[in-house]
């Protein structure tokens, strides 16, 4: 695995806020553990995608922590995910946990959920992941030299 050389504030802000989104989806996740309990309302497979989400997150941020620039890529994978939804009558075809900000167009009955928290975080760690990438490229090419 390719790591980087060092930290800059860009990554340290990705760290910091995708653990945020870390911690609030934790929240959010034993809130809705609590309203299981007392609505019977069980999503087996809105708990299974909270906890993979969730495990992914937590990979993704140790590994940026650690320097291996794949943590950056597995992040986006977690957002890229959130940032489109579809609405249509009583489905909802929407991934999204943690810190949610959506952006709503309506289409006739249906309406398209933009995920703006998953579009700012992919651009945040796309830049961060091509600051740190731009770094290494440049400190080989200048070894060579």
């Amino acid at each position: 695995m390719e790591k980087f050389e060092k930290h800059n504030l860009l990554t340290m802000l990705a760290c910091f806020l995708v653990l945020i989104n870390f911690v609030a989806e934790h929240y959010s996740c034993a809130s809705f553990c609590t309203f299981i309990k007392t609505e019977f309302d069980f999503n087996f497979y809105r708990s299974l995608i909270m906890l993979f989400a969730s495990i992914l997150s937590l990979i993704g941020v140790i590994c940026i922590f650690l320097k291996f620039s794949i943590g950056f890529k597995i992040c986006l994978l977690i957002y890229i995910i959130q940032t489109l939804g579809i609405v249509n009558g009583s489905l909802y075809y929407i991934i999204s946990f943690g810190v949610i900000i959506n952006w709503s167009i309506a289409i006739g009955e249906s309406s398209l959920e933009i995920g703006l928290t998953g579009i700012f975080m992919c651009l945040l760690l796309y830049l961060a992941m091509v600051k740190v990438n731009i770094k290494k490229h440049l400190e080989k090419k200048d070894s060579h030299h």
